[in-house]
Order: structure tokens, then sequence, then C-alpha cells
């Protein structure tokens, strides 16, 4: 189910929250713009960090749509 709400994302540019665990295992929540999928994970512009970041497919563990306009 995350993949798919990270996929649809992809394809019209969409906002996500997802809650990520890193290689450390610490976990955090993240709103992100998904710029890109590849086998190996996730290409998004993560709006807390205001940068560009990579997410591991094994790391997401959670994703939900996100709607800025409300």
């Amino acid at each position: 189910m995350r993949n798919q709400v990270i996929v649809r994302a992809a394809r019209c540019g969409g906002m996500v929250r997802i809650i990520y665990m890193d290689d450390r295992g610490e976990i955090t929540r993240r709103c992100v713009r998904i710029l890109s999928l590849d086998d190996g994970g996730v290409r998004a512009w993560c709006r807390e960090r205001k940068a560009f970041r990579r997410f591991r497919w094994s790391g997401v563990l959670a994703a939900e749509p996100v709607n800025l306009g409300t």
C-alpha cells in the first residue's frame, strides 16, 4: 500500500508524508515531493530539510498523501 501511494504521487507530482527509518535505526516523519523512483528507492524534495533526499524503499515504513490546500 505505501508503495502505491508513492507511485501515485510520483505520477502527479504530489506530496507524501512518510515515516522513514534510516540506516542507524532512527525513525523520522517527513513531508516530501516525489521526484523519481527506481529499484533502490525514492528521490524526493524534503520540506523539513529543504533539500533533495534519497529514501530507500526498505526504510519507508508508511506513506500517506498530503493535501497542502487545507
